[in-house]
């Protein structure tokens, strides 16, 4: 992919410009590439994390009647989401 002979040495006189140009340019789209994929990778975690939250979230408030005959209870944690207690009777 890149010609490593062009970053040899500190002296590129012997390289012509156009050699150093095309050079760059590879670097830079690869840079850009990666760049770009892990953007994309970000916002893929970031989307799947979101969805687990929402469904853990309708799924706690689906079963949130259920809980008192458990002896679970739940209620709304000090950030955005819920929390789940469990409350043991001993007396």
């Amino acid at each position: 992919m890149l010609d490593p002979s062009a970053f040899a040495s500190a002296d590129f006189k012997h390289l012509a410009t156009c050699q150093m140009q095309h050079s760059l340019l590879k670097v830079t789209l690869t840079l850009t590439l990666l760049k770009v994929t892990l953007t994309l990778t970000l916002l893929k975690v970031t989307l799947t994390l979101t969805l687990l939250k929402v469904t853990l979230t309708l799924t706690l408030l689906k079963v949130a009647p259920l809980l008192p005959r458990l002896g679970l209870g739940l209620g709304l944690g000090s950030g955005s989401g819920l929390g789940l207690g469990l409350g043991l009777g001993l007396g």
